[in-house]
């Protein structure tokens, strides 16, 4: 099985540490998982040190409406190909809905 966990801003504690103790837990049961958040941020750095693989290089700061972090996560999701997508925090999941369809929102966990 394989994750994509999905958290914007990635700064240190809040959900993002939730995220991240999540993300450690999955992969001590041998869950795959796909980390996408903002580019070097502590969160990118701390699923790297877990094991995790990365989508790097997203901006979710560019802008709310920002097309270009839409479609990369539309392409990340295309490569990694996951079995569940957790999307964690508004700004995410703004932009993950904007470049879902339904097929991939049924299998989209929300926090």
């Amino acid at each position: 099985m394989k994750v994509m966990q999905i958290v914007a801003a990635g700064y240190t504690g809040g959900g993002t540490s939730n995220v991240l103790a999540l993300t450690e837990d999955l992969i001590d049961q041998a869950v795959d998982v796909v980390f996408c958040s903002q580019r070097d941020s502590y969160a990118m750095q701390e699923a790297n040190r877990l094991g995790a693989e990365l989508c790097d290089g997203l901006d979710f700061f560019r802008s709310r409406l920002d097309r270009q972090v839409v479609g990369q996560l539309r392409s990340a999701i295309d490569q990694h190909r996951p079995d569940i997508i957790h999307v964690h925090g508004g700004r995410a999941a703004f932009a993950w809905l904007r470049g879902s369809n339904r097929s991939l929102l049924q299998r989209t966990i929300y926090t």
